[in-house]
């Protein structure tokens, strides 16, 4: 949801053929982050056709792939599909178009018949909460429904987005699977979103990649969600208070300190967030100051999140090594 000018921190990777991973297990794909922008969002290269293209990691967008306008037009092999209602961090709502095309890919790995949306430049202002806004982005954005078919761990201190099959598999790259903690995502929200108790009271904790900040979307001091008019699971009725549209706000000098903060009664605390209110039916967004310092693999298969503190520097270094298990996969 924040994003800025990219600051490119390249890191090396042994080569592996190209190919399609057709899911079945014992895989092992890692994806280098490239870097990070000045808002400390990562992002991957992406290739379509003869273009390479930054992206960033937002896994608050639910969807496959975004691109801005301007650059859409340049891809000649994509098919539209339809109209998509749309909507930013504000409530406000975009129609975006939606198109289909054949051939992402990020490094060596390939993703078949991508659906990508376009971002016109309000959409894209809206995400900018502080600082300039730029007159382009030569940027996209990779959601979290492009990584549905496969399971996804985001390492940021090894600078790691991976596919992987299963915890079993991320034991044998040396993570710490034993200080995982196993949480249930909440269904029909359409976002990655847990929850979390707190000395306060329960949070509806949305999981994003894309946001900078851990930012709370509720007033503790009156116990009051009233302001979440915005219902986002209403099977595409997207109902908004218009009164309400314009009465985000955003203050970064206004903060909340919560001492405790339990996922499955396992103490992840104490944690801090940015106040927000925004009328989208959510109570905080835990973003990068959180995926900084833990480790997060989402389970789509089975709908859950494995999530663990980062280990002190003991903890030995993963093996990062891409592994082809007993899967079919089609060469390039």
């Amino acid at each position: 949801m924040l994003q800025a000018v990219f600051f490119f921190k390249k890191t090396s990777q042994k080569e592996i053929k190209n190919f399609e991973l057709i899911k079945e297990e014992g895989y092992f794909i890692p994806l280098k982050i490239y870097g990070y922008s000045q808002t400390n969002i990562p992002f991957l290269e992406v290739n379509i056709g003869n273009m390479m293209i930054p992206a960033i990691i937002d896994l608050g967008f639910q969807g496959m792939f975004s691109l801005p306008v301007d650059l859409i037009k340049k891809i000649d092999e994509k098919k539209w599909i339809k109209h998509s209602r749309n909507y930013g961090l504000k409530g406000r709502i975009y129609e975006d178009n939606v198109y289909e095309f054949e051939g992402l890919k990020i490094e060596n790995m390939s993703f078949p018949s991508v659906k990508m949306q376009d971002k016109c430049l309000e959409s894209l202002h809206e995400g900018v909460l502080t600082g300039t806004r730029p007159e382009k982005y030569p940027f996209g954005a990779i959601g979290w429904e492009l990584f549905t078919e496969y399971n996804l761990l985001v390492d940021c201190r090894y600078y790691i987005l991976a596919l992987c099959d299963s915890l079993r598999t991320l034991k044998q790259q040396n993570y710490p699977i034993d200080d995982f903690i196993e949480v249930p995502l909440i269904s029909n929200s359409g976002f990655l979103m847990i929850e979390a108790e707190t000395e306060k009271g329960i949070l509806r904790c949305l999981l994003d990649t894309g946001c900078t900040l851990n930012m709370l979307n509720i007033d503790f001091e009156n116990g009051s969600r009233d302001h979440q008019t915005f219902n986002t699971s209403a099977d595409e009725q997207f109902l908004l208070n218009s009164k309400n549209e314009d009465s985000f706000i955003f203050n970064h000098e206004i903060t909340q300190e919560l001492s405790s903060f339990k996922v499955e009664g396992k103490e992840l605390g104490p944690i801090t967030f940015k106040q927000i209110k925004s009328p989208i039916e959510f109570d905080a967004i835990l973003g990068m100051e959180f995926f900084d310092s833990h480790l997060v693999f989402i389970d789509f298969e089975n709908w859950k999140v494995h999530i663990a503190p980062y280990p002190k520097e003991t903890w030995p270094k993963p093996n990062l090594r891409p592994t082809i298990g007993p899967y079919r996969f089609y060469k390039l």
